[in-house]
């Protein structure tokens, strides 16, 4: 049966006020019911492959077009109940969960939190004003780029969109609260407002769509074979490598960085004979949001000393900065304020309040064509100082709405349009690190990728989260969450970046078990591994464990890690390498009993006599045809290679 029919298609757009069209229901090539639009649909029973067509010859601002199921229980899950769902998260930093019709989708309490970390677009989940959450709606979600869904008896689905498109793709999934059935799906192509005329042809991103063949097959196993197929069809990164390892300045300096401490880090990290590729530079040099041609007093020198002490070390320089994003009071500003982005009443569109920058800081026009100079600009003066390493952050401004000097685009062209300028500056050969960025857009650009919010020197969320209701705030275990549920991406889009790890055990307020159990999970998942410590802070003892994670990161960063036992609890407890390696923990702050399905391809004589890599000791766990078990302290995890 074919996965893709029996569904209507609407176009939701902008002329004189907010207007929706249908299209007639039959028929490859057909019209909208007002002649406005017309859709070409050539969509397969594995995929949606629509062109849309103005007929209309007055200018139009396109909101979004959907496909709505007309009976997707029936089309999807006939007979099947208690379903829940992997629900995708729409930025680096964005939270990625598995969720049942009982759970609620709790975004932030704040509209400008929300547009900062998730998809401006995605309206709250709650029929009622206000954004409190105890009146958002139980199983209504939204899933950005892919979905996947899986029945109580095992018949799973997944969508994913399938190429890089003009557009951002997400899912909205409402489930039945009563029995787990499938209530509504959409699948929303977002145009964020982009200016059309007469005539003008719209290819939508193609979407394609799978289901299990075995009813016993594992969740995440399947997620991962099914993105493996789209994958195929995507492009690489310009720099494939196995991994990339480095250290980063800021988990322990943030803005306080100097010359003096940054050279005294790199000077620890020679005299250890620390194999690593970058020396990164993170927040703290420069003079302003804004202003990153110039460092600021900390920097006399400027950059040129480091990058040259760094060479010299046998280590890549790195550096950090924000390209879209500027502070008020910026030199840029100043002299350019046709660069900001204003919203129609001509005010300036705040990114974000950041406190160590000073507040409110400001999105940039991205379609200006001196904004396209200046940034190139910037990013061929680091290129010149001999950085060839450029982690570019907080790149989700393109999705905002606003008077941009080139209408004519949605987000993810804005997006994407931006990202090609830096990567033609820096050239082929730099490596370029996303962060707070939309996923697809980047693709075959960057060559490395975040995929969790920040991490922290603690494991949950402080109170200021809790406050703000903010699900992607920094702190440890999410983070770690986010990490095993997209480890699908790593090796196929991009290397990707966990954020740092921080080994110390002085001046945090992470416990040896969390900080053990987080090396354990960002050596197993593969990626990037950065560090991020005063290395002074580091005994012998965590530098040990430092070379052994270097030496097993190397291998398990080649393969695509499989989380396992993540269908019911929120944080997974294991994960399999398919280089070999096996991780089992217990994420939680009680004793445990943690029990894991046998990963797929292995037996029990796999398991036997195992030895933990990070201390030698023989693991107790008891291993059987239905997998393993073994009871766990809190945050207790063993780490070990299979073959």
């Amino acid at each position: 049966m074919s996965l893709f029919q029996d569904y209507s298609c609407h176009i939701i757009y902008r002329k004189s006020g907010k207007l929706e069209e249908s299209f007639e229901s039959s028929g490859i090539v057909r019209n909208s019911s007002r002649n406005t639009f017309q859709i070409k649909d050539q969509s397969q029973e594995d995929s949606i492959r629509i062109r849309l067509k103005q007929l209309s010859d007055q200018e139009l601002n396109l909101e979004r077009f959907e496909v709505r199921f007309k009976d997707p229980q029936g089309r999807f899950f006939p007979g099947q109940h208690g379903i829940r769902l992997f629900q995708h998260g729409y930025h680096s930093w964005s939270q990625c969960q598995v969720v049942g019709a009982r759970d609620r989708d709790l975004q932030s309490r704040f509209q400008w939190k929300h547009d900062m970390d998730e998809n401006p677009e995605t309206p709250f989940p709650s029929r009622m004003p206000g954004r409190l959450h105890s009146l958002v709606s139980r199983g209504l979600f939204h899933s950005e780029g892919v979905v996947s869904l899986v029945s109580d008896s095992g018949k799973m689905i997944f969508l994913g969109q399938a190429e890089v498109g003009s557009q951002h793709v997400r899912y909205r999934v409402q489930l039945n609260p009563s029995d787990g059935s499938l209530k509504e799906l959409r699948i929303i192509w977002d145009f964020n407002g982009e200016r059309t005329v007469s005539h003008s042809i719209i290819p939508l991103a193609v979407v394609r769509g799978f289901r299990s063949q075995e009813t016993q097959q594992d969740f995440f196993g399947f997620i991962d074979k099914s993105f493996n197929e789209i994958s195929r069809d995507l492009p690489d990164p310009p720099n494939r490598s196995a991994n990339f390892t480095g250290w980063c300045s800021w988990y322990h300096y943030y803005t306080g960085i100097t010359e003096e401490n940054l050279s005294h880090n790199l000077m620890l990290l020679k005299a250890r004979e620390v194999k690593l590729d970058v020396f990164q530079i993170d927040d703290g040099y420069q003079k302003n949001i804004g202003d990153w041609l110039e460092t600021n007093k900390k920097f006399p020198r400027g950059l040129g000393p480091l990058v040259k002490e760094s060479k010299k070390a046998g280590y890549r320089a790195g550096v950090w900065f924000a390209p879209f994003l500027a502070r008020p009071d910026a030199d840029l500003i100043k002299k350019h304020p046709e660069l900001l982005l204003r919203s129609p009443s001509g005010r300036p569109v705040r990114a974000l309040i950041n406190p160590n920058w000073g507040g409110k800081t400001y999105a940039l026009d991205v379609t200006h064509p001196l904004f396209l100079e200046y940034i190139a600009e910037v990013t061929r003066h680091f290129v010149n100082l001999g950085f060839t390493y450029l982690k570019l952050d907080f790149l989700f401004t393109p999705y905002f709405r606003g008077r941009y000097h080139s209408m004519d685009t949605s987000g993810s062209m804005r997006l994407r349009k931006a990202l090609e300028t830096i990567r033609k500056a820096a050239g082929k050969k730099t490596f370029l690190l996303g962060c707070g960025c939309p996923l697809y857009p980047s693709i075959g650009i960057v060559d490395g990728q975040r995929v969790s919010m920040d991490v922290n020197h603690m494991w949950e969320k402080p109170l200021l989260g809790k406050l703000l209701g903010d699900r992607n705030f920094p702190a440890l275990r999410p983070a770690l969450q986010n990490n095993l549920l997209r480890s699908f991406m790593h090796q196929r889009l991009w290397l990707n970046d966990p954020d740092c790890l921080m080994l110390r055990n002085r001046e945090t307020e992470l416990t040896d078990a969390q900080i053990r159990l987080s090396a354990v999970i960002m050596t197993l998942v593969g990626g990037m591994i950065l560090i991020s410590d005063d290395l002074q802070l580091l005994d012998g003892p965590r530098f040990e464990w430092l070379e052994k994670i270097l030496e097993i990161n190397k291998k398990c960063s080649a393969k695509t890690s499989i989380p396992l036992a993540g269908l019911h609890n929120p944080f997974p407890l294991g994960a399999y390498n398919p280089a070999g390696y096996l991780g089992i923990w217990n994420p939680t702050d009680k004793p445990a009993r943690i029990e894991l399905p046998l990963p797929e391809g292995l037996s029990m004589g796999d398991l036997k006599r195992r030895v933990d890599l990070f201390d030698g000791q023989l693991i107790p766990w008891t291993v059987a045809k239905e997998g393993i078990s073994i009871s766990m302290a809190p945050y207790e995890s063993f780490f070990t290679k299979l073959s």
